[in-house]
């Protein structure tokens, strides 16, 4: 749809057009899957396949195969270990995070989180 919009500007009469969004245009997609690992200790294995992935609970120990477009930690304990990621967001406490390569986007909010390469 496609909208005119005349403006009066000094006595010169302006026409500007604006387009309007497409009401039957899906939202953008994810990156890829989302996944989530919930629960209170233990040992879990998942891959990320350049997806978003959400650790929550605690004390779980977490290895992450493949990239994550998005890593995101909350909770308390965790050891996660990650092949990469571009972006890992924590929150909570004494949480760690151990990426492989890359150099990700940290957004650390909680309290005795570590978030380094090894």
């Amino acid at each position: 749809m496609i909208a005119a919009v005349g403006l009066a500007l000094l006595g010169a009469a302006t026409t500007t057009t604006i387009a309007a969004a497409d009401p039957l245009s899906p939202p953008a997609p994810l990156a890829g899957p989302v996944n989530s690992v919930d629960g209170l200790g233990g040992d879990r294995t998942v891959a990320c396949d350049n997806g978003t992935l959400y650790v929550s609970g605690g004390n779980l120990v977490v290895t992450v195969t493949g990239n994550c477009d998005v890593l995101n930690v909350s909770g308390t304990g965790h050891k996660v270990t990650v092949d990469s990621a571009n972006s890992i967001m924590v929150s909570g406490g004494s949480n760690e995070i151990t990426y492989h390569s890359g150099t990700p986007a940290v957004n650390n909010t909680g309290n005795q989180n570590v978030v380094h390469q090894g």
